[in-house]
């Protein structure tokens, strides 16, 4: 499984957060910007069930990010994908996955 544990994927993640996290640092809410959350993972309870993985995601979010940010993972509704896709507890927010759909009429001109 590719997003994993796996010390090639997890290097090559940090490598792309280094270059990534400290731009979106200054766009958080504690710092003026617009961010107010940050998702570390997307649905990864459809895949596997790896908190060594989640927690090293936070921790090094936390590291460029600073520990007052908000952490978030998206998982699907059950009680068994909760369990799975995320750190309970542990300064991490887990979500269902809810589809929201919006119809904006912006009219002819």
């Amino acid at each position: 499984m590719l997003r994993s544990s796996n010390p090639a994927f997890v290097k090559l993640v940090e490598r792309w957060w280094g270059i990534l996290l400290p731009k979106v640092s200054s766009l958080l809410y504690d710092n003026g910007g617009p961010i107010i959350m940050v998702q570390i993972e997307n649905e990864f309870s459809s895949y596997g069930d790896n908190k060594t993985y989640i927690r090293h995601l936070a921790k090094l979010a936390q590291g460029y990010l600073g520990d007052e940010v908000i952490l978030y993972t998206t998982d699907g509704g059950s009680k068994e994908t909760l369990q799975k896709g995320t750190v309970g507890g542990e300064d991490v927010f887990s979500g269902e996955f809810i589809v929201h759909v919006c119809f904006v009429d912006l009219g002819r001109h």
